[in-house]
């Protein structure tokens, strides 16, 4: 088994800097996922027709969210990451959110992060304003992906950067019950 990502902690150490694991790079129209038992990411599903992703999509390792699967980052850049690539990223908020499908509802949340330069401490230029434009554009994003894939995406509310770092926590407690110590639970292909 693949142990590099499987063993990367949520935080840096000593910082609230994200480690992000680039799922699915921006521009693209097939979505990717992290299987855990290969240690590669394989391509779940083509993108509905006239659809790509906005921004770079990841998650963050060692948590476990309401749906399952390790939580959502959607990581605000103009830059395309290569799938794989393991990001510091600073919170900026979370959308709260829920995901409806064949009448189950569960929590399905996005962290809203930014890369960050380690280097000079910084988000990495150019940086990208999270204002009320882009807020709807990325619910509009999530609601209509969903709709046309028969499934509902049903935002709550964008909270604070403290809140997502609270949910983060939430979800490492439950990745926490759901793994052993040699190896994660399997993530959902």
């Amino acid at each position: 088994m693949h142990q590099g990502i499987v063993r990367l902690p949520p935080f840096q150490p000593r910082t609230t800097l994200l480690n992000v694991v680039i799922e699915t790079s921006l521009g693209s129209t097939v979505k990717l996922k992290y299987d855990e038992e290969t240690g590669v990411f394989r391509a779940h599903k083509a993108m509905p027709l006239g659809f790509c992703f906005p921004f770079n999509f990841g998650f963050v390792p060692g948590t476990v969210g309401g749906d399952g699967d390790p939580l959502d980052v959607l990581l605000l850049s103009s830059h395309s990451l290569v799938i794989g690539t393991v990001v510091s990223a600073q919170i900026v908020a979370i959308l709260e959110a829920e995901q409806i499908e064949a009448k189950v509802r569960n929590r399905n949340d996005r962290v809203i992060a930014v890369p960050w330069n380690t280097v000079s401490n910084t988000a990495m230029i150019p940086t990208i304003a999270l204002d009320v434009r882009l807020k709807r554009a990325i619910t509009d994003f999530f609601r209509e992906y969903n709709e046309v894939q028969g499934k509902r995406f049903a935002p709550l509310r964008f909270s604070t950067g403290q809140r997502a770092r609270q949910i983060i926590r939430q979800s490492m407690n439950a990745g926490k019950k759901t793994t052993t110590p040699t190896r994660a639970r399997p993530r959902k292909v």
